[in-house]
């Protein structure tokens, strides 16, 4: 709290007047009501602030900052009643006719393996618009969980640009405690020889453990202004791209994920516009080596304006139909799903409608379904009421409700 009141006050010092820069933020305030499986009630408030003081004193010098607050009003959640989190708060000095970025404090780093929060500093520079160089380093946030001493983290990304290619070499390396935790390198790329053909992609290295951690690449094809092909292919080594979790969530139970598995994807899409309607189909194929495998397949139908319909309002109407075909009776099912948004001026409605019909019972539920609803009401430019609430039924839950209750303000 103290750091939060510290950061808050420092922000309303750099936007003072005497310093002559721009602010802007946002504050969203959401109030959520749901239940666990063991009927535990759940009411937490939050509140997000990020906020943006640019041109500082006239200079290409600006802050930003981003974080929450929550209190639970009913049982306390995750054993807590009160939590908060600083998800970033960062001075950056961007000059962009010599192509120079530099950063200091707690931000997030994207370049190539890497995909970190962290206290440190970042540092970009481009060389004759070909060549840029990215390096970094500090201490990570993600291993907070058993203290900081001895944490740190460093890394970097060179990249190599023309006009139809962007080709990456990245490297991360980090300790936890002083050991080893992470060593990673990456390639990612980037390839545009016509227009009509973009190829995305990277793949992964695990050196600490000697192995491919994932290959993932996609293709877009358009031979026609209306007609997209997007073909996709990936593959994932378990034990390589989850060796050192940090959460509970990638920490594996040997009874129900096999760390020894490996998963290749394939598949892609294809999408058609004929005037305001988009017509596609997808299939994907999971293919596991200890697992049993699957298909995924379908196609949707998207009406993207219903203008003749509400005068000059916006929205979308669409429909979708996919099956889950696998070898086991959990992958077996039918999936429908109904969705439909309006914006009536200072309204905006939506509604998802999700139904899943099992070949068989789980648990002894054959049609599983989820109905969500959202109402949105703008009281002025900047402020933003808004309610969202689901209903469903599912083989956890015989009864499932979530709602929620935002206010938001844009500075």
């Amino acid at each position: 709290m103290r750091r939060t009141v510290s950061i808050v006050c420092f922000i309303l010092f750099l936007s003072s007047p005497s310093f002559g820069a721009d602010l802007s933020g946002n504050s969203r305030t959401y109030l959520r009501f749901m239940e666990s499986t063991n009927d535990d009630t759940f009411n937490p408030l939050y509140e997000y602030f990020d906020f943006h003081i640019s041109n500082i004193n006239g200079k290409d010098i600006s802050f930003f900052f981003g974080g929450w607050l929550s209190y639970d009003l009913a049982d306390i959640s995750y054993n807590k009643r009160y939590d908060n989190n600083l998800q970033y708060a960062f001075i950056q000095y961007n000059h962009r006719a010599s192509e120079f970025t530099a950063e200091l404090g707690r931000f997030y780093v994207f370049e190539g393996i890497a995909s970190e929060q962290i206290d440190g500093v970042y540092v970009k520079k481009y060389f004759r618009k070909k060549f840029g160089l990215a390096v970094y380093g500090g201490i990570p946030v993600e291993t907070d969980f058993d203290e900081r001493g001895g944490d740190s983290i460093y890394g970097g990304r060179l990249s190599f640009e023309g006009r139809s290619y962007i080709l990456g070499l990245s490297y991360l390396k980090e300790k936890n405690d002083s050991n080893d935790f992470r060593e990673e390198t990456g390639i990612d790329l980037y390839l545009r020889p016509l227009n009509e053909i973009e190829l995305t992609g990277h793949s992964d290295y695990n050196i600490g453990e000697s192995g491919w951690q994932e290959h993932s690449y996609y293709l877009s094809i358009s031979p026609a202004s209306s007609l997209y092909i997007k073909p996709l292919i990936s593959w994932i080594d378990y034990r390589n791209f989850f060796y050192s979790p940090t959460t509970s969530a990638f920490r594996f139970d040997p009874a129900i994920v096999d760390p020894n598995e490996k998963l290749l994807t394939y598949g892609g899409s294809v999408e058609y516009n004929v005037g305001p309607f988009i017509i596609s189909g997808d299939y994907k194929r999971h293919n596991y080596e200890i697992h049993e495998s699957a298909d995924y397949y379908g196609g949707s139908i998207t009406y993207l304006s219903i203008s003749p319909i509400f005068s000059k309002k916006k929205g979308s109407l669409g429909i979708s139909v996919h099956r889950m075909d696998g070898k086991i009776e959990s992958l077996k099912y039918n999936e429908y799903r109904f969705f439909a948004s309006l914006n009536l001026n200072k309204v905006s409605l939506a509604t998802d409608i999700i139904d899943i019909k099992y070949d068989l019972e789980r648990n002894g539920v054959k049609n599983a379904y989820a109905i969500s609803g959202y109402l949105g009401y703008s009281l002025t430019k900047n402020l933003i009421l808004s309610a969202d609430a689901e209903y469903g039924k599912n083989p956890e839950f015989d009864r499932e409700v979530k709602t929620m209750l935002k206010v938001i303000y844009r500075l």
